[in-house]
């Protein structure tokens, strides 16, 4: 089970003991808003593990406050993007749910020490939709990384960078000097460029 944000501690649900030894490892410093988190959904597992194990008979589980409910059975963040694969310098959409109501969030590229190409808030239902544009890399698969400040951890998904080609200008006269950028090929790779065609002159 993830235990949010900063906090590295795992628990198996399988007693109350087990579960009041994950309540005390909290008292690490792990950032106000992810230990209380953390606390009501452990908080919550116990009731709902000591009702299932008939130490409260009285109380069936269908009356479990349906907050106790939620909380043990949040759903994990996910995250998708608008298209997987394309050339640097795409402008694509990243949309997400399960993140923490009014949660601050960053969206990195390749590292998450890296400076965020793009924040937001979340909703109160704990959804977004952003607009990042993919920056330079070389050819092949990479993580864009997606980081709740508060109570969500990271996560992580990837985007394919294929290469491109621009020219300045894009047409004029016979023996006109254009500017060629290519972006997206391999590092280190030799590129050569040909006239009209893949045989054509060099």
């Amino acid at each position: 089970m993830s235990t949010g944000k900063g906090c590295r501690h795992s628990c198996e649900f399988r007693s109350a003991g087990r579960l009041a030894a994950c309540l005390a490892a909290v008292r690490r410093p792990i950032g106000r808003t992810a230990r209380r988190h953390l606390t009501a959904t452990l908080l919550a597992m116990t009731a709902l593990l000591l009702i299932g194990q008939g130490m409260f008979p009285s109380m069936p589980a269908s009356r479990v406050p349906a907050a106790l409910h939620a909380s043990a059975m949040a759903p994990s963040p996910t995250v998708t993007l608008s298209e997987t694969r394309g050339p640097v310098g795409r402008a694509i959409t990243v949309s997400a749910t399960g993140f923490g109501g009014g949660e601050d969030v960053d969206v990195r590229w390749r590292s998450a020490s890296a400076s965020p190409i793009g924040s937001v808030r979340a909703s109160s239902t704990g959804t977004f939709s952003t607009t990042v544009t993919i920056p330079d890399a070389p050819l092949g698969r990479h993580a864009l990384i997606v980081t709740g400040r508060t109570v969500t951890g990271q996560v992580t998904t990837p985007y394919t960078v294929t290469p491109s080609l621009s020219r300045v200008p894009a047409e004029g006269a016979p023996w006109t000097r254009i500017l060629i950028t290519a972006k997206g090929f391999g590092a280190n790779e030799d590129v050569r460029l040909n006239w009209l065609s893949e045989s054509g002159t060099v």
